[in-house]
C-alpha cells in the first residue's frame, strides 16, 4: 500500500497446461482447492475496503474517488476486453499476436502464434485469425451479462421495450437456472427483475454464465469451482 495507487486487480491463476506448456511442469494437486480461493478473495475484499479501496467487482477495485467507484456508484460502469472501463460504445483497436478487437457488432482476433502473424505480415495480409459478427441474440445477452456484472439490476421491463421481447418467456431456462441461485443466496428474483446479492458479488461469473448461449449445457449449471 505504500505506492498508494488509484486502482487495483488481483487476478485469479488460470492453471492451463494444454495450452500453455511451462505450466505443465506445476503440480496441480498442490494448487489451492476452490474454497482456500474463494477464502483468499475474501481476505483480499477485507483487506482491500479497510485500507480504503471500493470493490467495483470481479477482481478489480478502485479509490472512492475514481472514476470506476464514481461510475459504480451512478450506474455507469461497463466492462470490456481488459477489465471494468466507464466508456460505452468504444471501438477496442488491439494490435499483437492474439489481440482482440471489437468494433461495432464485428469482433476479430489476430493470430495467436508469432510464425502464423509474421507470415501474414509478408504475404501483405492483415494478420487476422478469425471474426465474427454478433447476432441480435448476442447482443441482447451481451447486455444482460453486462448489467449483471456491473451492479445493474435486470429490469425485464426495460429490456422488453428496448429489445422488443417478452423477456420472461425468452429467457424461460435461464430463470428456471437463477431460481436455483436465489435458493443458494446469490441472486434476488422478482416478477420484474433480478439483483445479485453481496454474496453473489463473489460468483458474478457463474451467474453470467447463465446467459452465455455459446457455454456448453454442463458449463451453465450452478457449479462454482471452475470459475472461482
Amino acid at each position: 500500500m505504500e505506492l498508494n495507487p488509484d486502482r487495483l486487480a488481483i487476478y485469479n491463476y488460470a492453471h492451463l497446461p494444454e495450452l500453455f506448456v511451462s505450466q505443465r511442469l506445476i503440480n496441480a494437486d498442490l494448487m489451492p482447492s476452490p474454497e482456500q480461493k474463494l477464502e483468499m478473495l475474501q481476505h483480499s475484499i477485507e483487506f482491500l475496503k479497510n485500507e480504503g479501496f471500493v470493490y467495483i467487482g470481479m477482481d478489480h477495485f478502485a479509490r472512492p474517488d475514481d472514476e470506476l467507484a464514481l461510475a459504480l456508484k451512478d450506474g455507469s460502469l461497463q466492462r470490456n476486453f481488459q477489465g471494468y472501463s466507464t466508456r460505452r460504445g468504444t471501438e477496442t483497436w488491439a494490435f499483437g499476436a492474439s489481440a482482440i478487437s471489437q468494433t461495432g457488432p464485428v469482433m476479430w482476433q489476430r493470430y495467436k502464434s508469432l510464425e502464423d502473424y509474421y507470415a501474414a505480415i509478408d504475404r501483405d495480409e492483415m494478420p487476422v485469425h478469425k471474426a465474427y459478427t454478433l447476432s441480435a441474440d448476442d447482443i441482447l445477452r451481451k447486455d444482460v451479462i453486462m448489467r449483471l456484472m456491473c451492479g445493474l439490476p435486470l429490469d425485464w421491463h426495460d429490456l422488453d421495450l428496448e429489445y422488443q421481447i417478452n423477456t420472461q418467456v425468452y429467457f424461460r431456462e435461464e430463470l428456471r437456472k437463477l431460481v436455483e441461485l436465489e435458493a443458494d443466496g446469490l441472486v434476488v428474483c422478482d416478477a420484474v427483475s433480478v439483483s445479485v446479492t453481496e454474496k453473489g458479488r463473489l460468483f458474478l461469473r457463474n451467474i453470467a454464465m447463465i446467459f452465455d448461449a455459446w457455454l456448453p449445457e454442463k458449463a451453465t449449471k450452478p457449479s462454482f469451482s471452475k470459475t472461482i
